[in-house]
């Protein structure tokens, strides 16, 4: 993997000393035929010497065969990158040797470098472009290498499970509710969700007892609102499949109906957001607020101090890659 001027082959060696040999001589017909070097091979090497220092004496066979090897190694390398994109420079390494290839860590990172694949970022972007050209097959065979590939992104990256749900035409939400705990009158408590896909911006709503009331009312009185300032309005809402959202005589879906917003009930999950949203609440918000101490107003400012700080918080994957769901949000909506 290294450059030939660092470790010269003997042939290499040979020629160099013909051309020094000469060059000290200064007698070019004498080294020839001390060497047994007719001219004309003599002034093919020293020509190529002059062009490419000791790399222009290599053989065009030899330099045939070091390419073919290092292209083995470079496909090597990059593949055992790509199926398993969270392995450093050092595992792919060890994987090498146990292919039969002896390629050192910073060799590898300078091939995932030269291929634009230097980072785990940059490996799940790679994959989640290729995955986009069958993400969407209509076809619903898929191949064991592009199903490793979905499994990966959506193990990496929780929110990935919600790509087919994103459209570019509107903005779409995905709305649910989790019980957090009781307060510190013994009441349970839950909280409200409402989360836009495309940006990852967080609405929430700390309720009590039962949620039928407040499933709705975070979305007419806190999310309406902040959207409809914005100048746009809800595309599509995507909820778990129970009877607060889909039960036709409680008021959530008369208010769906008569606003116009695409519903859809998701069978067999929550919206992957949703679920890592709450994942992050549990996580980071509810060791950090004692809930059980609390009354649910006290409750609702530390939610909406937290939330806040949420929103304005870089997303490193999708879909954000780097922005706050906040300037995401303020991106999207300039453009739209």
């Amino acid at each position: 993997m290294e450059d030939e001027t660092k470790r010269p082959t003997e042939e290499v060696l040979s020629r160099y000393k013909i051309l020094m040999h000469a060059k000290e001589s200064g007698n070019i017909a004498e080294t020839c035929r001390e060497y047994g070097l007719s001219r004309k091979s003599f002034y093919k090497w020293q020509n190529r010497y002059i062009e490419n220092g000791l790399n222009g004496l290599i053989s065009r066979h030899s330099l045939k065969n070091r390419r073919s090897t290092f292209e083995k190694e470079e496909n090597n390398v990059l593949n055992l990158s790509l199926e398993s994109p969270s392995h450093g420079p050092s595992k792919i390494s060890v994987q090498c040797s146990e292919n039969g290839m002896l390629i050192s860590p910073s060799s590898i990172q300078k091939i995932l470098n030269k291929n634009s694949l230097g980072t785990i970022r940059d490996r799940v972007k790679y994959l989640e472009n290729k995955a986009s050209e069958f993400i969407f097959n209509p076809q619903p065979d898929k191949n064991e290498d592009q199903l490793k590939i979905i499994s990966f992104l959506e193990s990496y990256d929780k929110r990935y499970k919600d790509k087919d749900l994103i459209s570019n035409n509107n903005l779409c939400f995905a709305q649910g509710g989790k019980k957090i705990g009781k307060t510190i009158n013994g009441k349970e408590i839950g909280l409200q969700t409402i989360i836009n896909l495309n940006t990852q911006l967080a609405f929430c709503h700390v309720y009590k007892g039962d949620s039928t009331f407040d499933t709705l009312f975070i979305l007419r009185n806190i999310a309406l609102p902040f959207i409809s300032d914005a100048g746009h309005e809800i595309g599509t809402i995507f909820t778990k499949n129970s009877r607060v959202f889909t039960d036709h005589n409680l008021p959530y879906n008369n208010f769906i109906k008569h606003s116009g917003i695409d519903h859809h009930a998701l069978s067999k999950r929550s919206a992957a957001s949703i679920t890592q949203f709450f994942i992050e609440i549990k996580n980071e918000f509810l060791p950090s607020c004692d809930v059980k101490n609390m009354n649910i107003g006290d409750i609702q400012k530390e939610v909406k101090a937290w939330v806040d700080e949420y929103n304005n918080k870089p997303i490193p994957l999708f879909p954000n890659y780097g922005e706050s769901p906040r300037s995401k949000w303020e991106k999207i909506t300039q453009t739209q």
